[in-house]
């Protein structure tokens, strides 16, 4: 029986791929979990990622599928990754990630043992050590940032978003955790339908964690494992995240929520408008 699936979705990376593949078989080597790990590759040209990513799997160690429609995004990959795997539990994995070998395998073993169906990610942090907000945190915490400035020391509002360094208890409970570093039980992704093809990049995981709260599934930081995540900013990826936000926001915001959107985008246009005016 194989314990744990470990997916992976590529596109033009090969350099933190390779790490990636690096780092993970040198972490579970010898340990007496059964791993296996599934690369789902997005990119256009792939001979040389293909050839890299098969090098590793000389003991069923590894699997490798290629995307035949092009970039599918990460969420329709992650899935069709998904349904290969075998693991009873699933870990989705990003590569731009670099993490300690063995508190990889001790956050393995703590969500094995973990009594109830959940959710289950470590904290992100930054080069310097700093816990990052992408980690998770409350579903409000990302609709607006009329409503962040003008409720963020609201308790009600934001009981969910404490400083996790402070927390004495190792797992602790938000509405969602990032998929940066994603783990769940193989049976309840697919019970849940993997996560929702309409997100190409982003938020795919707070729609997942949302629509499995509706189930009575909870989310959990884990305190004990801190993952160091180098991911980067461009003007595509901004994008993406606003429409990815818009979405789930119509899709799983409370009304007053929207409201606070529209005048946000409102004022934002106004703001827009008196400037190409001035010019």
């Amino acid at each position: 029986m194989i314990d744990l699936s470990i997916i992976i979705v590529a596109f033009n990376n090969f350099k933190e791929i390779h790490s990636l593949l690096t780092s993970l078989q040198k972490a579970f080597s010898g340990t007496a979990l059964e791993v296996e790990v599934v690369v789902y590759d997005n990119s256009t040209s792939s001979g040389d990622m293909r050839e890299m990513v098969l090098s590793f799997g000389k003991s069923n160690f590894l699997t490798y599928l290629i995307s035949e429609d092009g970039n599918c995004g990460f969420a329709s990959a992650a899935n069709r990754a998904a349904c290969m795997a075998n693991g009873v539990l699933l870990l989705f994995l990003n590569a731009d990630v670099s993490f300690s070998a063995e508190k990889l395998v001790d956050f393995v073993h703590k969500i094995k043992d973990f009594k109830e169906d959940a959710v289950i990610a470590p904290l992100l942090c930054s080069e310097d050590n700093l816990v990052l907000s992408a980690s998770g945190g409350a579903f409000h915490y990302r609709f607006s940032r009329i409503f962040t400035k003008l409720f963020r020391s609201h308790s009600y509002f934001f009981k969910k978003n404490p400083d996790y360094a402070l927390e004495e208890c190792d797992f602790i409970e938000v509405d969602w955790v990032a998929g940066t570093c994603l783990t769940v039980k193989n049976e309840l992704f697919k019970l849940a339908g993997g996560f929702s093809s309409s997100y190409f990049m982003y938020f795919e995981d707070v729609d997942f964690c949302s629509r499995l709260s509706k189930k009575g599934v909870k989310s959990y930081l884990y305190k004990g494992f801190r993952l160091l995540h180098k991911g980067n900013s461009s003007k595509r990826k901004k994008w993406d995240y606003k429409v990815s936000r818009n979405l789930f926001l119509e899709r799983a915001g409370p009304i007053w929520c929207r409201l606070l959107d529209l005048v946000e985008r409102f004022f934002v246009f106004c703001s827009s408008s008196k400037i190409l005016s001035d010019n």
